[in-house]
């Protein structure tokens, strides 16, 4: 009679006999075991998953390293609590269980066991996994409207834009893209561009551009056309087309009418007759695509900021679970004068000098709690205004920031405020701001 298999054995064949896929991921996220069903889900042989590495992020592609990004186990397994999320792969999502796997020293690892498609968990997620599980659906699109950092968030209005996006991704009609400053009108010209391979773009900058140089250009552009075939003809991408000077409108035009020629063009305000002739404007807006500003599409702020974290975590050994409800609500009303590009800069510098695994008000730049506490004054404003009152509460956020800055330290305090200490110290007492 045969020696029966040890248990182990017998759990590893349930395991890799499962039809749900099922996975374990170490604390320092080093992909441990997978079963068949997994292996099948992710494309991939077991061999090639063990020992890699998944980072908490919603992925850029569909790339393996991507693939395994998005089964990271969240941070709140590895600090001993069970949760249930989505988990969006080829565009379908399915629910993933995670449950902590305990030893003396701590959690040592995740297990994970896969849902059926479009299982939804049961209990309600913190807002940071909410906002990670929407950047899951919308990274796993194949469109590459949905990878594009501008483009990112669930308003209508920009849901809007990336309809026309790929709308004109799909034709060769000169496409006009307007918005303020660091909308990313160049980068979303350039998606547009994408959808026909193989095909030259050459940029023009319509703020320094000379009469000359354009004829120059225009003429090697007439050259290469001539001896190119009509499906891989060039296109040109004109930025700030509304500083073009006036010598170059008529040969633009002229061009233009010759060859039909694809424009991709871009401007901060909308075209008007100071800007470019008639002619010339009907030729570079055959179609328009406005990109707003983030004061018009506040509501994708939040998603936009998980996006920016998640960026880091995907080359950082720390990981960062997102921000605090504190710190989105601090951001949300900036004026963000550069837009998508500002919001970015603040949540890199802010990353980088986070002292927890979240991003906290602590850690971002002390101009956004002044405004958002400037805001939420002004937001309450009554219709008899008490403007002392007002001018009061915005000083005492400023005093109580500086402290807090300073670790409580009142000369250092002062020094930053560019006052004395003796005159901080009666603000203080005058403010009755507790120390």
């Amino acid at each position: 009679m045969g020696r029966p298999p040890s248990s182990t054995t017998a759990l590893l064949r349930c395991l890799q006999e499962s039809l749900r896929p099922v996975y374990l991921v170490s604390g320092s996220g080093e992909f441990l075991y997978c079963n068949a069903a997994c292996g099948n889900w992710l494309g991939a042989d077991h061999d090639d998953l063990v020992g890699q590495q998944c980072r908490f992020h919603s992925g850029k592609d569909d790339s393996l390293p991507s693939r395994l990004a998005r089964l990271c186990p969240p941070a709140e397994v590895f600090l001993g609590s069970a949760v249930s999320m989505q988990v969006t792969l080829q565009d379908l999502p399915r629910r993933v269980d995670f449950q902590p796997l305990v030893a003396d020293s701590g959690v040592v690892a995740a297990l994970a066991i896969v849902g059926a498609d479009n299982d939804t968990p049961a209990s309600p997620l913190p807002e940071h996994l909410q906002l990670h599980e929407l950047l899951q659906q919308l990274r796993a699109k194949d469109s590459a409207v949905f990878h594009a950092d501008q483009l990112i968030g669930s308003s209508p209005a920009i849901q809007l834009v990336r309809r026309q996006v790929e709308l004109a991704q799909g034709c060769r009609s000169s496409v006009l893209l307007t918005g303020p400053p660091g909308v990313g009108k160049e980068f979303i010209a350039r998606i547009i561009h994408g959808g026909e391979s193989g095909t030259l773009l050459i940029p023009l900058d319509g703020a320094v551009l000379s009469s000359d140089t354009l004829v120059e250009t225009l003429q090697s552009l007439r050259e290469h056309l001539a001896q190119t075939d009509p499906a891989q003809q060039a296109s040109l991408l004109l930025t700030h087309v509304e500083k073009l000077p006036k010598s170059t409108w008529q040969p633009l035009s002229s061009f233009l009418t010759a060859t039909n020629t694809r424009v991709l063009s871009t401007s901060e305000i909308p075209l008007t007759a100071d800007c470019l002739s008639a002619d010339l404007r009907s030729q570079l807006r055959t179609v328009e695509i406005h990109l707003p500003p983030l004061s018009q599409r506040q509501e994708d702020i939040p998603l936009l900021a998980q996006h920016f974290v998640e960026l880091w975590n995907r080359t950082q050994t720390k990981q960062l679970r997102g921000l605090t409800t504190e710190a989105l609500d601090a951001l949300v009303p900036y004026s963000f004068p550069n837009n998508v590009d500002d919001l970015r800069a603040i949540v890199d510098a802010a990353v980088k000098s986070a002292r927890s695994d979240f991003v906290t008000t602590a850690d971002l730049p002390e101009w956004i709690s002044l405004e958002a506490a400037a805001h939420r004054v002004t937001s309450q404003v009554p219709e008899n205004v008490d403007l002392d009152s007002i001018l009061s509460e915005v000083e005492a956020e400023v005093v109580r920031r500086a402290l807090r800055k300073t670790r409580g330290n009142k000369a250092e305090a002062a020094r930053r405020l560019g006052i004395s200490r003796p005159r901080l110290l009666r603000r203080i007492e005058q403010l009755q701001i507790e120390d």
